[in-house]
């Protein structure tokens, strides 16, 4: 090593050291809002959701097909401004919204299920009674000791 990387090396530090201190991450673009979230709605919506008896088997033969469908149904009418933004399609017993955005640069996937296991075990109420009360949606089941 000559003279030189007694100057260029100090150098090269101050210059890492400079860039980490002045780095700010780009964050994802503010989500605006665009209207007012209607919290009595949603909980009402909870309880008709939880009240549909979408229970899953492994024989297909023991399902509803028809609470499936009736299920979907609700979706479609409930939730009229996703169904008119959205591209619906269903996939065997679920569904899909596909929402194009601006851009394809930050795409977002939310996912969740509607189907349930049957009901075992002691409950306290109907499983699927969609009960609404200070604190909770859908009944409570008993804890096991």
């Amino acid at each position: 090593m000559g003279w030189y990387a007694l100057i260029i090396i100090p150098i090269i530090v101050f210059i890492i050291l400079f860039k980490t201190l002045r780095f700010k991450p780009k964050g994802l673009p503010e989500m605006r809002k665009r209207h007012e979230i209607n919290e009595q709605r949603v909980i009402e919506s909870l309880s008709k959701m939880l009240q549909f008896k979408t229970v899953s088997h492994l024989d297909s033969s023991l399902m509803d097909d028809q609470i499936f469908k009736q299920f979907r149904t609700f979706l479609k009418e409930r939730y009229p401004l996703i169904n008119s933004q959205a591209t619906y399609s269903e996939h065997e017993r679920g569904v899909l919204f596909q929402i194009k955005g601006q851009s394809d640069e930050y795409p977002t996937v939310f996912m969740s299920h509607y189907d349930v296991v049957p009901e075992n075990g002691k409950w306290k109420e109907d499983p699927f009674s969609g009960r609404i009360d200070d604190k909770t949606v859908g009944p409570v089941k008993i804890k096991w000791t």
